[in-house]
């Protein structure tokens, strides 16, 4: 399970205000080592509030958590996916597609004080057969407040899968600061 988050770190404008936000996830800068599924769709988090609407199409979207009963985020509704490029970007090799909600009547607004905010929530897996690997894993899209670009920087993190002695797969995510 991976959750996108982002936070107002205080710096520059503050607090910081946009009304849609798309972001998609980067990895396999090496070996394939994590895999997608372009049906396994992300759910909206926290950010999401009554009136947001999926960035894709008119529909409103509901917010998933991580405490939802029935499993993590199952009462959020799903964000529609758009198709990965089939470029490679940087060192990167493999992306999840883009997803993004949106409010024009109501825009989101990150402050330091409320810390970080979960956008999306979505499901990462090891490549078959693979035994053990690492790969960077990055956030990237558009964050816009009327029609103009929103600045932010999106924090590389580390994906590493190795087997466990009982033969399954496990991941281990570290962000660096």
């Amino acid at each position: 399970m991976v959750r996108l988050m982002v936070e107002d770190d205080g710096n520059g404008e503050s607090p910081v205000k946009f009304d849609y936000i798309g972001l998609e996830i980067l990895f396999n800068d090496g070996p394939y080592v994590i895999a997608s599924d372009p049906m396994a769709r992300p759910v909206p988090g926290e950010l999401a509030k009554p009136g947001s609407k999926d960035a894709f199409v008119d529909e409103p979207v509901h917010a998933g958590r991580l405490s939802d009963p029935g499993g993590p985020f199952s009462r959020g509704s799903l964000a529609t996916l758009q198709p990965r490029s089939p470029y490679a970007r940087g060192p990167y090799k493999t992306a999840t597609g883009l997803a993004g909600i949106r409010d024009f009547e109501s825009p989101f607004e990150l402050n330091p004080q409320r810390g970080p905010v979960q956008v999306f929530a979505g499901l990462l897996f090891p490549t078959v057969g693979l035994v053990n690997g690492t790969s960077s894993i990055i956030v990237v899209g558009d964050i816009y407040f009327k029609n103009r670009p929103v600045p932010y920087i999106s924090s590389v993190g580390k994906v590493t899968v190795r087997a466990r002695s009982d033969g399954k797969m496990y991941s281990h995510w570290n962000r660096r600061e």
